[in-house]
């Protein structure tokens, strides 16, 4: 299962157009208390640096996802293979196939018989 990917949002372009507005003002605008247009500059390549860091994680994330779910499939083809590597050894209704976790045939549970419907038609005969 892929996770979702983060897009550049909408705020980033509103900033960038507020720059270039306050750059046509001022280059180097500087309105005091950490306000300025190298802060806002800073401050979307900061958003955009974590954006990009965030779907390369999840990146990194569906990929060890997925080599998690073949290392689980590896393992259950594995354990069926030694189950049927005992059945055959052994039997399928000895001991040692039940220890290895399977059913002895001989308790395998018969399914009941289902009873006979006539067709359709001659059932009120």
């Amino acid at each position: 299962m892929a996770y979702r990917k983060k897009n550049i949002p909408a705020d980033v372009s509103k900033v960038q157009q507020r720059i270039s507005g306050l750059k046509s003002i001022e280059e180097r605008l500087d309105l005091g208390n950490g306000v300025s247009v190298v802060a806002l500059e800073a401050a979307v390549a900061r958003v955009i640096d974590f954006i990009n860091l965030n779907n390369t994680k999840l990146s990194e994330i569906d990929q060890i996802s997925n080599q998690t779910d073949e290392a689980i499939k590896e393992m259950n083809d594995l354990s069926t293979r030694a189950l049927k590597g005992v059945e055959f050894k052994y039997g399928s209704d000895s001991n040692e196939y039940e220890m290895a976790g399977g059913t002895k045939r001989s308790e395998h549970k018969r399914a009941a018989k289902k009873p006979e419907t006539p067709p359709e038609g001659e059932q009120n005969k």
